[in-house]
């Protein structure tokens, strides 16, 4: 898919309103595509920070889909599973 993690300096970039390293989950609001691994996409609920590491919210996964049409692939790689990806910078 040509996707690769992005650093926090990348993230920084893109959401200087957040946490350094916290992502926020909708990222069309920023122009930018959001790619969940597909494993999230069978999960009633997610959770996700809140542009914040103290902060998360819960929402019913189809409801999510619906409003942010995220990308859904296989993207997990040993060691990472569940974590939403982003586009390289």
């Amino acid at each position: 898919y040509g996707l690769e993690r992005a650093s926090r300096t990348a993230f920084a970039h893109f959401f200087p309103t957040a946490e350094g390293g916290a992502r926020p989950p909708f990222g069309m609001l920023y122009g930018l595509p959001v790619w969940f691994d597909e494993s999230l996409s069978r999960d009633k609920h997610i959770v996700f920070n809140a542009c914040a590491h103290s902060e998360a919210t819960r929402r019913e996964y189809p409801a999510f889909a619906r409003l942010v049409q995220p990308k859904v692939a296989l993207l997990r790689a040993e060691g990472l599973t569940h974590e939403i990806a982003a586009a390289p910078a």
